[in-house]
């Protein structure tokens, strides 16, 4: 059996970690029965926190240069912002509103706007 790298199992441990701070933190939030709105806004970016923060122990670990802020890398950033954006608007749209068609169309561009992100980062060879 091959064993874990201690990089990898920390990564993984801090991954989850973060993940079910900002999961729990958005069930708060999103719940309207719970009242706790605004305490699960806190948890959210509790768990938003931790995520950067495992990316920044990763590189550490496994000696990886920081990540250089150039303008691509922002371009990145943003496309998938706002790809996130318009996927959950359009998700929201058809749970939420029973808006199905228009939810629909706006989720799949959204999806697209997410796809692009592939050739935009790896970019494309010839061949």
């Amino acid at each position: 059996m091959k064993e874990m790298k201690k990089s990898s199992f920390v990564t993984l441990v801090l991954g989850i970690f973060s993940a079910l701070v900002l999961g729990s933190g958005m069930s708060m939030a999103l719940l309207p029965d719970s009242g706790l709105y605004n305490q699960g806004v806190i948890v959210g970016c509790l768990g938003i926190i931790f995520s950067l923060i495992t990316v920044i122990v990763h590189r550490k670990m496994t000696n990886k240069p920081k990540i250089n802020l150039s303008l691509k890398t922002v371009g990145i950033a943003l496309v998938a912002i706002i790809g996130v954006i318009i996927f959950g608007g359009g998700l929201s749209l058809t749970m939420v509103f029973n808006q199905l068609v228009f939810g629909t169309i706006l989720a799949i561009i959204g999806i697209m706007a997410l796809l692009s992100l592939i050739p935009l980062s790896k970019g494309l060879k010839q061949g």
